[in-house]
């Protein structure tokens, strides 16, 4: 089932209810990882660890709102009118130059992807954090 996901939250991951597992030993992170390859790949929030979960991070879609206008036009609805401005490399902040947006131009800024529910999932309730 694909849905379109708009996170206004910076560390974002699909969870799938089910009990927290413990914690295995993190890895070091290299320094440089290769463009193809997702960042921070780990939990964003280790204490709500869960066994089945996806990460989010990447490219999305983003766009800034500066006359505050995203809500009244619909931007939130899948395949909304939302404008494709640029594209965002979450987890980063679009001010932040790891992002790819270069630049902090307005108060309010719109993130949109869509995301594939696995199948298994299907019943069970999903929770983006």
């Amino acid at each position: 089932m694909a849905r379109r996901a708009n996170a206004f939250g910076l560390a974002v991951a699909l969870a799938c209810a089910a009990r927290p597992r413990a914690l295995a030993a993190q890895p070091a992170r290299a320094a440089a990882a290769p463009a193809d390859t997702v960042p921070l790949p780990e939990h964003p929030r280790p204490d709500f660890m869960r066994a089945e979960w996806r990460n989010l991070n990447g490219r999305w879609q983003f766009a800034f709102d500066r006359g505050d206008a995203g809500v009244r036009e619909g931007w939130y609805r899948p395949n909304g009118p939302m404008p494709a401005a640029h594209r965002v490399l979450v987890p980063f902040s679009w001010a932040a130059p790891a992002s790819g947006v270069g630049g902090d131009s307005a108060d309010i800024g719109w993130y949109a992807r869509s995301v594939t529910v696995p199948a298994a999932w299907q019943g069970r309730r999903v929770f983006l954090v």
